[in-house]
């Protein structure tokens, strides 16, 4: 398994438990547990949410470190997508530009 799908599966993992942890069911039945199985349950339930949420700024911190590292190569590629847009515009107005002038030849041929 490779370290990012290893990744999402104990996020996925983590994620189930604290949402079942959350569930009415469960807390119905943590609330008849004696005081202390409650804060045990209290303090795994807070351990589970830190560590799904370090794991997810760890996720973001790699997202970010690969941003910065490709961050020349990206701005290369979205100056050469303005520029492909700005020629794509002008291609676009001359074709509506032909077209009106079509439109309006053939009027006048129906006239005619």
């Amino acid at each position: 398994m490779a370290p990012f799908e290893l990744r999402q599966e104990l996020q996925k993992f983590l994620r189930e438990t604290r949402d079942e942890m959350l569930s009415l069911e469960y807390l119905l039945a943590v609330d008849q547990l004696p005081a202390e199985t409650r804060r045990t349950s209290a303090l795994m339930l807070s351990q589970i949410q830190v560590s799904y949420l370090k794991l997810r700024d760890a996720e973001l911190s790699d997202i970010r470190d690969e941003l910065v590292k490709n961050e020349d190569a990206l701005a290369d590629a979205m100056n050469k997508a303005e520029k492909q847009l700005g020629k794509f515009n002008k291609i676009k107005a001359r074709l509506d530009d032909v077209a009106a002038v079509l439109k309006l030849v053939g009027r006048v041929i129906a006239i005619v």
